[in-house]
């Protein structure tokens, strides 16, 4: 995609919940949320809202052992991006 599309030097983080109530392994349950059971992701997007990459949670097995979480998901987001400045929400991760 690089080759083709140029993205915006500011990038956002953010999480979501893709409604899902079927079976799936990696199905998550979050009861504050307004969207209980779903499949979680993780998206680096643009701020028109363009997305660039996108990260399924497929549960804990993803973590490194060495890394956070957190680290591990923006590592693997800002993977080729290292030019261009992030920001998230600290409520989100």
């Amino acid at each position: 995609m690089t080759e083709i599309y140029v993205p915006h030097r500011e990038l956002s983080l953010d999480e979501s919940m893709v409604s899902w109530r079927g079976r799936l392994s990696f199905r998550q349950y979050l009861p504050g949320k307004r969207h209980k059971y779903g499949i979680k992701t993780y998206v680096l997007a643009e701020p028109s809202g363009f997305t660039l990459k996108l990260i399924v949670y497929t549960g804990a097995k993803d973590i490194s052992s060495n890394v956070g979480h957190v680290s591990t998901v923006v590592l693997q987001l800002m993977q080729e991006r290292e030019t261009h400045s992030v920001y998230g929400s600290k409520r989100h991760f």
